[in-house]
């Protein structure tokens, strides 16, 4: 199991039975699943982490490195991000109790979503812009248009540096000149850099919108 965690119970008796012979391996699939589970192993999901190719781990410490070294402050720092809201009226998991059967919830194939981008920074928040489709750099470019640009000119009319991640839409040509002519300056970070936007919340927000907001039925929506 520490050399291949995904190992099921029939495989590792397959590996027993031609490791030391059918003849001396009597344990059961249920036997040898018991056993595993005794040794500590549980079964679970796995952590998505973002690969990252080797010279760009090196130009994303350099990049951190100078910020340290410079004792970044980023009272100027705009940080923006997108996400999509999925409203369920079940969550994915639930108690019962043992021996009962499980619990039948239904689930739509096509529950109500929507698109949502914002920004915050030192100075405050933008206003949120909430949007329907597919996004792409025309429509983030009329995002921006709408509410970071008046931000900037009211928040930050001396300096400013906006972050973003670098999703294609979001470093396109367009975007760029739309930079370029609304006297945006983009904060540009290396390629696959770690996701630190402290803007990343919408997990959170996800989280109480399916504890505490979810409705009894998405007819009523």
């Amino acid at each position: 199991m520490m050399n291949n965690d995904e190992l099921t119970a029939s495989d590792l008796k397959d590996i027993l039975v031609k490791m030391f012979g059918a003849d001396k391996v009597q344990y059961s699939v249920r036997t040898i699943a018991r056993l595993r589970n005794d040794l500590g192993w549980t079964y679970t999901t796995a952590k998505y982490c973002q690969a990252i190719r080797d010279a760009n781990k090196v130009r994303r410490l350099d990049w951190r490195t100078k910020r340290i070294e410079e004792k970044e402050v980023f009272s100027d720092v705009i940080f923006t991000d997108e996400s999509t809201v999925q409203l369920e009226c079940h969550r994915r998991k639930c108690f019962r109790k043992r021996k009962m059967p499980r619990k039948l919830k239904y689930k739509h194939k096509h529950p109500p979503k929507l698109h949502v981008w914002g920004g915050i920074s030192k100075q405050g928040a933008t206003q949120l812009v909430i949007f329907d489709g597919v996004m792409n750099a025309t429509r983030y470019g009329d995002i921006l248009k709408a509410s970071l640009v008046p931000f900037i000119r009211k928040n930050y009319p001396e300096s400013h540096r906006l972050y973003q991640d670098n999703d294609p839409k979001h470093t396109s040509r367009y975007i760029q000149r739309f930079f370029d002519m609304n006297k945006v300056n983009w904060w540009k970070s290396p390629a696959e850099s770690l996701d630190l936007n402290p803007i990343e919340v919408w997990g959170s927000m996800k989280t109480y919108l399916g504890d505490k907001h979810k409705p009894k039925k998405l007819e009523q929506l």
